[in-house]
């Protein structure tokens, strides 16, 4: 230590004769102070001896180079220096001023700078890279450095880096220019050195707050927090650094206001960032990242540090050098301070200090999203820059909306603050994306981790909280009163930053990860990376809540779920179909919740909201004549019914009653599907043409009808919880409509009969269209007449019992005399022979049900309506009440409602199962959710039918040994015709 000591003071006194010589005017004797070749030697010697001890040198040997530099005084001795400066440079800087007082002040200043840097440098050095033993020595550190994070050293220090930024600006003047030209150089690298200083200054006191914030945890915080958060609200040292970065000639975000500098570099490649500049907004981000933790923590002495901070950050200085910043990325992609709740950018007049953060946000949000996607300053933002994100920690959080304001936010803001979400949404999946290209790619390290890096990890967290952002600040606003154009605004600014497609590159990045972390073999990273992913499903389906219908064009969110539905539904049906083990847990139980099968039900039953429309089915995602729709329901009600079978069974189950946390929502959200479902066929037994009925039995309606009685078989009981018994009345409505709409339907009146009859109690008719083509089984050419009868068999009774038992519970709909009437009962007995009279045999017991069905449809509709129509004129046996069965005869009754498969798939035509314009892979088995979106992948269509395309050769092989071979000719014949019909072709 104390040969330390003894370079240091050798260095200090030949650096305070070379000052002494400046001072007294005396030029001649020294031009510059590196040509004294013993102050040379001195700093080489104290710059070998810094080498030995604390290069790649344990902490305890770097602790004795810090000892040493206390015992020689250097803080004290940099700090005496620093303190006469100011008024050296204010002699300077006076109109009168000579030459040769310019000269000293320039001189004194540059050596000032120097041996300020040094002593800093001697700190700085010592402890860098030794971040993981600062908890171990925190003690020892925070006393040696104590002296450079006083109040008194941090004052002295913005002080001198203003006074010198002000010496370079007087410098530049016009008039000093006359008789000093020659020092204007000088003088800048003079201020920028300070500049240099004060920013590590101001770094390693924002390191100092930042990890004993950190460090306390939930604990109480050391007293060192509000004593150095007081000491930068007093020294002004961010302000001071801002004001110096703000006037130092020349540097990146430099607007040309108030200085001599002349404006902005033009923006090329490879031109490099300024140290100093990057060190001062570092800390100025640390500091900000600082105030919102201390923000987060609660005590008095937490909400004084807090305070303190937020003082020094509000200085105008710090928001002139903010928006300088922003605007610079705005205009030419330079650097990037994030804008912290408690500072404010330099004041707009007119504009709500709130509403003009908000707007900075949504503006450097897109900014830095459009950087990433490779755009701007000419293509200087490479593609080794984008990848970087996905490596370091992003500031893309920075950019969100503060999730504690101290102020209530206005409508205006919050519209702002959605678009400033969905854009940095798009901006982490760009970085999500290089990641993924950059493992995908060849050449790439041995042993590289193929996902799950902290930075990969990352931005999928800030993915999913920027759409939680979008999500919740749109719901804010769908639920308050506000004007027409502030709900166009919020749509126009979420269509501009693509938020519908940023969600459907999310869900497919989310499925992807969550197949490759279920994948025997899979690694913890998979795990980490699909576990931040999965937020992003759970959250697709607040999509009807928010009001979003007008921003978003939901058409690719469609296609993905769909396709994924196909994928879960026949993994579940695989299951079902197969005999578990006692006691295993159903498949739809197994895995994160965020990625259950209910959370895709619940996504799918948000998007089929938005889908349908308040007019109903609309064409979407470029398919025309609503094949999106007939796809997307087809796979969400494919998926539904065998979850809300499976909810339903499993409540007589050991596993369902120990997991309700999960088996609560599945029901739910099974429901809510199963509703949409049943509503799109309601719609499409009322749609005009030929098309609509093929397209309803593709859909299987009596797949949609069995789970749904089933459920209400389980919600029997009245009480429950209350989002449960909200539900079930919503599908006992929407059940009820669509059955009826069914049973009235020409085409499919007898069919829907024969479903309710049970087996053996009469002959299924095929009349009244039942034998229609349309109808016939596919394959009937080459099964024959048994494989039609067998089809018909399978069908018969498939819901007698599950429609039984469904409505049983249920008393009907309550008449103004207080009497109660259920038409779905009603259907039930007229199915089975309670109005035909025995007249007209099968035929006539058709009709009558068909008639009966029309009725029964027009009373639902208008108390639909709101009205209080009396019965349909029905016989008294349709509309009498059953008897009551003993509990123990409706126990099993229930039990075996529950417990009875699904009823087998109807042989749906072609025409309805054919859609030859829309994207997707066809193989309902495809797991590939690579690309940004279905239509980003390389489909090529089916040679033979040309009514499917596929991914690749292997979904197209599968498919054609689960049965397309059976299928292409019949599929081909109905997609030349429906593609003739529409007056198009490929």
């Amino acid at each position: 230590m104390a040969a330390i000591r003894d370079l240091w003071r050798t260095l200090m006194d030949r650096s305070d004769r070379v000052r002494r010589v400046y001072m007294s005017g005396r030029r001649q004797e020294l031009e510059h102070w590196n040509q004294d070749q013993e102050l040379v030697a001195a700093e080489t010697a104290l710059e070998q001896g810094r080498l030995d001890l604390c290069c790649g040198s344990a902490m305890p040997l770097r602790l004795q180079w810090l000892e040493g530099c206390a015992a020689a005084g250097v803080p004290a001795w940099t700090l005496r220096h620093l303190r006469t400066l100011p008024g050296t440079i204010a002699a300077a800087c006076r109109t009168t001023a000579s030459y040769a007082t310019l000269r000293i002040a320039v001189n004194i200043s540059q050596l000032t700078a120097h041996s300020a840097c040094l002593c800093l440098k001697a700190y700085v050095d010592a402890l860098s890279d030794r971040v993981e033993d600062y908890r171990s020595n925190a003690a020892d550190i925070l006393l040696l450095t104590a002296p450079l994070v006083s109040a008194d050293f941090l004052s002295a220090a913005s002080g001198a880096a203003v006074s010198a930024a002000d010496l370079a600006r007087h410098l530049q003047l016009p008039a000093t220019q006359a008789h000093a030209a020659a020092l204007r150089d000088s003088g800048a690298i003079s201020a920028f050195q300070f500049d240099f200083f004060a920013g590590n200054c101001l770094h390693l006191a924002s390191c100092f707050l930042q990890n004993e914030t950190r460090g306390a945890g939930a604990g109480p915080l050391p007293p060192l927090v509000p004593r150095l958060a007081a000491a930068l609200r007093d020294s002004q040292l961010p302000a001071g650094v801002a004001r110096a970065v703000m006037t130092c000639p020349g540097l990146p975000g430099q607007l040309g206001r108030g200085s001599a500098g002349g404006g902005r570099r033009t923006a090329q490649a490879g031109v490099p960032v300024w140290h100093a500049v990057k060190i001062s907004v570092r800390a100025l981000a640390m500091l900000t990242r600082t105030a919102v933790d201390l923000h987060g923590c609660k005590g008095a002495v937490a909400s004084t540090a807090s305070a303190a901070l937020g003082a020094a950050l509000a200085r105008p200085h710090v928001a002139s050098l903010r928006l300088a910043l922003l605007q610079t990325l705005w205009e030419q992609a330079g650097g990037l301070l994030p804008v912290p709740d408690d500072a404010r950018l330099p004041p707009e007049p007119g504009v709500p200090p709130g509403l003009q953060l908000a707007r900075a946000a949504a503006r450097t949000a897109e900014a830095v999203c459009r950087l990433s996607r490779g755009q701007g300053l000419a293509g200087a933002y490479t593609a080794e820059q984008r990848r970087l994100m996905a490596r370091e920690e992003s500031c893309l959080s920075r950019l969100l909306p503060f999730s504690r304001p101290r102020q209530p936010r206005a409508p205006e803001e919050r519209a702002h603050w959605a678009e400033a979400s969905a854009w940095v949404m798009a901006a982490a999946l760009e970085g999500l994306e290089a990641a993924e290209a950059e493992q995908d790619s060849p050449g790439e390290a041995e042993g590289m981790e193929r996902t799950g890096s902290p930075g990969q990890v990352g931005l999928a967290a800030t993915l999913v909280e920027a759409l939680q952002e979008v999500l919740s600040t749109a719901s804010e606003l769908a639920a308050a009163p506000h004007s027409a154009s502030l709900a166009e605004a919020l749509a126009a600014g979420l269509r501009r930053s693509g938020l519908a497609a940023s969600l459907d590159h999310a869900l497919r990045l989310a499925f992807a990860a969550a197949d490759r972390a279920a994948a025997p073999g899979a690694s913890e990273q998979d795990r980490r990376l699909a576990e931040a992913l999965g937020g992003v499903l759970s959250r697709a389906g607040d999509l009807k809540a928010c009001g979003l219908a007008a921003a978003c064009d939901v058409g690719g969110v469609a296609l993905t779920l769909a396709k994924r539905a196909s994928l879960i539904a026949r993994g579940l049906e695989a299951a079902a179909a197969g005999v578990a083990p006692t006691g295993a847990v159903p498949a739809f139980l197994q895995g994160p919740i965020e990625s259950s099968p209910a959370c895709l039900a619940a996504a799918l039953a948000g998007c089929a909201a938005l889908l349908r429309g308040p007019a109903g089915p609309v064409a979407g995602g470029g398919a025309p004549e609503g094949e999106l729709e007939a796809y997307f329901f087809q796979a969400a009600g494919r998926l539904a019914a065998q979850l809300g079978a499976d909810s339903a069974a499993c409540a007589l189950t050991a596993a369902g009653r120990e997991q309700p946390a999960l088996l609560v929502p599945t029901r739910v959200n099974s429901a809510a599907a199963l509703i949409e479902c049943l509503a799109y066929a309601s719609t499409l037994c009322s749609a005009p043409g030929r098309l609509a009925p093929s397209r309803l039995l593709a859909c299987q309606p009596h797949r949609l009808i069995a789970p749904a009685c089933k459920l209400l078989v389980d919600w029997r009981p009245a009480i429950g919880v209350p989002k449960e018994v909200e539900q079930r009345g919503r599908l006992r409505g929407a059940l009820s409509l669509t059955a009826l709409h069914l049973a009235a339907h020409p085409a499919l009146s007898a069919r829907v009969r024969r479903w309710l009859v049970p087996a053996g109690e009469g002959e299924a008719a095929l009349g009244c269209g039942a034998s229609s083509a349309a109808e016939a089984p596919e394959g009937a050419d080459e099964a024959g007449p048994k494989a039609e009868a067998a089809g018909v068999e399978a069908e018969q009774g498939c819901l007698a019992q599950a429609w039984g038992e469904g409505w049983r519970s249920h008393d009907g709909w309550r008449l103004a005399d207080g009497s109660s009437f259920s038409p779905p009962l009603a259907l039930l007995r007229l199915a089975q022979g309670g109005g035909a009279g025995g007249r007209g045999g099968e035929a006539g017991a058709d009709a009558a049900f068909r008639s009966g069905a029309m009725e029964l449809l027009s009373w639902a509709k208008s108390v639909e309506a709101g009205g209080s129509p009396p019965p349909p004129p029905l016989p008294e046996a349709l509309v009498q009440s059953t008897g009551v069965a003993s509990m123990l005869e409706a126990v099993f009754a229930a039990a075996k409602a529950l417990l009875t498969p699904l009823p087998p798939p109807l042989a749906a035509p072609p025409e309805g199962r054919a859609l030859p314009k829309l994207r997707v892979c066809g193989f309902p088995g495809c797991n590939s959710f690579g690309g940004r979106s279905e239509a980003g992948l390389a489909l090529r269509q089916c040679g033979g039918c040309r009514a499917v395309r596929y991914c690749g050769p292997g979904c197209q092989r599968a498919h054609w040994r689960e049965g397309h071979r059976g299928e292409c000719g019949a599929l081909g014949e109905a997609a030349g015709a429906l593609t003739r019909a529409s007056g198009d072709g490929e």
